[in-house]
């Protein structure tokens, strides 16, 4: 696995800030609260998320601890290579709106991003193992019981290859009795009847809260009534209603319209939001692009027509040069064949004539002879022509050769491609673009669509409250919606007060005003009366809440432990024989090599058990790690984490990031340290510090890194 590109969207203090990183050792160096450990953490939530913790752990929250203040944001995203994928997570932290997205960035399909298809991704890396081997931080290399639960995990999943017998009887009844003394500690029972008292005392409590309010409610209406009875309200009625029942009718339509006003809020909230989306849609990208994926397809089928050709022509040049060749050897074979024999023929004839003394014969041998010389020389003639008639047409089939591959150049030039494989993606890629282009312009149709139908519906929706506001004449309502107040809360609640303000005035005008004073003085008492019944609830209530969070917090810890257990007792179950001896012998095999490399050969033996303890050899003894010092055991903790990496996730394969571990190193620790991950470290190093020290040390070796300064900027 490899980090590429961390893009820190909104976390903590960083906006809109992106790193690149390198493989090898990349030194991130910033000055003390420049973001480092940030950085850290946003790097851990992006690979396994961020929960807002509660009660005992809420005090490493990193939720609460990187949420930006000044920003509705809270999220980012991070490129990275695991196995032979480039990959894109994308996180949004924010409780009220959490989501995960993981992007293939060469196929450009979204993956799935539930659990078992992350730790698939990521290669088998958990949190617990982040947090316990390739993630240290400062003053925290010891690692704790969860990585003792990982390392067992993977011996549990081992092939089954030793030869001794495993006697698990005496464990499985230690675990089957603690699992029971555990269900005995649940709280059930207990747990359920403090419920139920919360409950009821969360009950009560609406119950106060909703008296209260009826109280002062109950006094201001009191008030309001007594004093219009003493402004002796006269004139109740105007030119727009013949009858009080008329008036009354008219005001019991409030509601309705108070239900309109409602949702013509939501609608034009949801007519802004529209507007938002539509100014947010990005511009369709086929504008941009002069070469369409039919051009590209077009230039394919031309580019494979070439190909062929090519290929067809090669097949016809090679059989041609063959049959041509062969002809001529045939050819010169028996010219040779002619002239051997024409003139060992005559040589014979004249020693034969001169032998038997018959010289008349020897001028006629020498016809033979001068014969198969003439027709030598014809012969080579013929063969020279037919030799340059083959070299003429190897000329013209290069010359064709070289215009077919012109052409195909030509092809690949046009759409700026290397081969006919980079031509075919250039056009899946061009596909899709146009694809996502056609998914933009109907996404921006419907939304123009709908904000159609909402502005007619906001339309109609004014027109109804403007129409109801007019029934009661001129005054201080009509001359707020004639300001465009519509839209703001303190509109309806005019309203809404203005026609309680009525309904108590036509109370009065019909002399209901003394009989309503009464009732709502009777009320009053009553009000006060059960509000006294309930005082005392609200400390019970306390009281019950906070031994419900004991409670809960006992039943979560013993279900955990039980899950444990369960995980335990169905391991063993399926173990049948003990393979512990041989992965401790490895861990303790490689631990120690890098022990005794990082302190340059001077505790080379680590003897690590089950629980991940370890005793460090020193002077032909052993002793527990806690007895050296604490940068001895800093470099102990360092190669016990670096070497379960290594067995539980392959050499090399997981980047390693240390912040700011090398605190209680000297400089000759640190430097051993630094050259064992340069020179035999594989994989990807992620150093943040806040000292000068280690790029130092990494100049003074010459060793290789990529230097990032938080304070500066990327450098």
């Amino acid at each position: 696995m490899r980090f590429q590109e961390l893009r820190l969207n909104h976390f903590g203090k960083f906006h809109n800030k992106t790193l690149t990183l390198k493989n090898g050792i990349n030194l991130i160096y910033g000055e003390n609260e420049a973001g480092k450990s940030t950085i850290h953490s946003f790097i851990r939530g992006m690979l396994f998320g961020i929960e807002k913790t509660r009660g005992r752990a809420s005090k490493e929250d990193l939720y609460t601890k990187y949420q930006p203040w000044d920003s509705h944001g809270f999220g980012g995203s991070m490129d990275f290579i695991a196995g032979d994928k480039k990959l894109r997570i994308i996180r949004n932290f924010d409780k009220n709106n959490k989501s995960t997205s993981i992007l293939d960035l060469e196929t450009g399909r979204e993956l799935t991003a539930s659990n078992q298809e992350l730790a698939a991704l990521y290669e088998g890396l958990t949190e617990a193992g982040f947090r316990n081997t390739i993630s240290i931080e400062q003053l925290k290399a010891r690692t704790d019981q969860e990585l003792a639960y990982e390392v067992r995990n993977y011996i549990a999943n081992l092939s089954l290859t030793k030869s001794k017998e495993v006697d698990v009887t005496k464990a499985l009844a230690y675990l089957q009795a603690k699992r029971k003394e555990l269900l005995a500690r649940l709280p059930g029972e207990k747990q359920k009847k403090l419920m139920e008292e919360i409950e009821l005392g969360l009950k009560a409590e609406e119950r106060k809260a909703e008296l209260k309010d009826k109280l002062k409610r109950a006094g201001q209406e009191e008030q309001l009534l007594i004093k219009a009875q003493e402004e002796k309200y006269q004139k109740l009625l105007t030119d727009h209603f013949p009858s009080l029942d008329s008036y009354a009718a008219y005001l019991e339509q409030f509601p309705a319209i108070e239900e309109k006003y409602r949702t013509y809020q939501d609608k034009t909230r949801q007519k802004k939001l529209l507007t938002e989306r539509l100014q947010l849609l990005p511009e369709s990208s086929s504008k941009k692009q002069n070469i369409t994926s039919l051009g590209i397809q077009e230039g394919i089928h031309k580019l494979e027509e070439v190909q062929k050709d090519m290929t067809e022509l090669n097949k016809t040049k090679e059989t041609f040069l063959s049959q041509e060749l062969d002809r001529i050897k045939k050819q010169d074979k028996k010219k040779r064949f002619v002239l051997v024999t024409t003139f060992l023929a005559g040589c014979l004839g004249v020693a034969v004539s001169l032998i038997s003394g018959n010289g008349l014969l020897a001028p006629l041998w020498s016809v033979v002879i001068a014969a198969g010389i003439i027709y030598n020389i014809q012969a080579s003639g013929k063969v020279k022509a037919q030799q340059e008639h083959v070299r003429i047409l190897s000329e013209e089939y290069a010359n064709a050769l070289n215009s077919l591959k012109t052409e195909g150049i030509n092809i690949l030039n046009q759409f700026q491609a290397e081969n006919l494989i980079a031509l075919r993606k250039r056009y899946e890629e061009e596909l899709r673009r146009e694809m996502e282009d056609v998914h933009l312009q109907k996404q921006r149709e419907e939304y123009n669509r709908q904000w159609s139908v909402l502005n007619e519906e906001l339309k109609q929706l004014n027109e109804d409250i403007a129409i109801y506001v007019r029934g009661f004449g001129n005054g201080p309502l009509i001359d707020a919606y004639g300001r465009g107040e519509l839209e703001k809360e303190a509109f309806i609640d005019s309203l809404r007060e203005f026609v309680a303000r009525e309904k108590r005035n036509l109370v009065y005008y019909n002399q209901e005003g003394a009989r309503r004073l009464e009732e709502i003085r009777l009320k009053e008492e009553k009000l006060k009366w059960e509000l006294n019944q309930l005082e005392g609830n609200e400390e019970s209530l306390l009281e019950n809440q906070a031994l419900a969070e004991i409670l809960i917090k006992e039943e979560q810890e013993i279900n955990e432990e039980l899950q444990a257990l369960k995980l335990a007792i169905e391991t063993m179950n399926r173990l049948s024989v003990d393979i512990h001896d041989s992965f401790g012998q490895e861990l303790n095999h490689v631990a120690s090599g890098l022990a005794k490399e990082i302190t340059s050969g001077k505790y080379g033996t680590i003897k690590i058990d089950e629980k991940l303890n370890m005793k460090v050899g020193h002077e032909d003894n052993y002793y527990l790690i806690d007895r050296f010092s604490s940068g001895t055991m800093e470099q102990m903790y360092f190669a016990l984490r670096m070497a379960v990496s290594d067995i539980l996730y392959g050499k090399g394969v997981m980047p390693v990031l240390l912040d700011d571990c090398f605190a209680l190193y000297d400089d000759v620790r640190t430097a051993s340290v630094l050259k064992y991950l340069e020179e035999k470290r594989e994989g990807q190093i992620l150093l943040f510090t806040c000292h000068q020290r280690e790029r130092a040390i990494l100049d003074e070796y010459n060793i290789n890194y990529h230097y990032i300064n938080l304070n500066d900027g990327l450098t």
